[in-house]
């Protein structure tokens, strides 16, 4: 809360470079209140209740003035006269380069088929490095192999940003792709020759 009863961000600020460490440099009344600041920093910015977390020198941790005899005032003093705060942007806020990591999550489906006039299509969710190629029993209902043609068109796209499209024959045995990659595999469905006739 701010001075207005208002919920305001919590923008925080330390110079140790490493609690953990600065921990197991004081005495133990020290560790005991140093651990516990590092189990809530954890909880606090795990829970989103502080916006930011960061590390300044101790030259503009303004918060040493008040508890360290050795450190100057100047800054501070210079901080509350005019409003500004310094180096508080050095870095950018720690949640900005969590993004699409810790709060994206994208839901992984198994991998399933779509059918056209004239092809099936397996649309790979699940990252692979192999071509697919079609067995028995695993196609859509209706479809078996010998209802299929030779030719396979791969799209994939790759972990590493390449993008490939490759047409070939599923028959054909293809080396593993360097990269785990998502995408589709259409496969052209050839009409037998007992519907063909059946349409004369």
């Amino acid at each position: 809360m701010d001075l207005s009863g208002m919920a305001a961000p919590i923008h925080m600020r330390t110079d140790a470079n490493n609690l953990v460490t600065t921990a197991a440099k004081t005495t133990l009344p020290e560790q005991r209140e140093t651990i516990h600041m590092i189990q809530m920093l954890r909880k606090e910015a795990c829970s989103g209740s502080i916006e930011d977390l960061a590390h300044v020198v101790t030259k503009y941790c303004l918060s040493d003035a008040l508890t360290k005899a050795t450190i100057k005032p100047d800054v501070l003093i210079q901080a509350v006269e005019t409003g500004v705060l310094p180096a508080v942007d050095a870095q950018p806020t720690f949640r900005s380069t969590l993004q699409h990591k810790a709060y994206e999550v994208i839901p992984v489906t198994g991998d399933n088929w779509s059918q056209t006039e004239d092809a099936i299509v397996r649309h790979h969710n699940v990252p692979r490095t192999a071509y697919f190629e079609p067995q028995p029993g695993g196609l859509p209902e209706g479809v078996s192999l010998e209802d299929l043609g030779p030719r396979r068109l791969t799209e994939a796209f790759c972990a590493d940003g390449r993008h490939a499209v490759l047409s070939d024959t599923w028959t054909s045995k293809r080396p593993r792709l360097t990269s785990p990659w998502t995408g589709t595999t259409t496969l052209y469905v050839v009409p037998r020759q007992g519907a063909k006739a059946s349409r004369k």
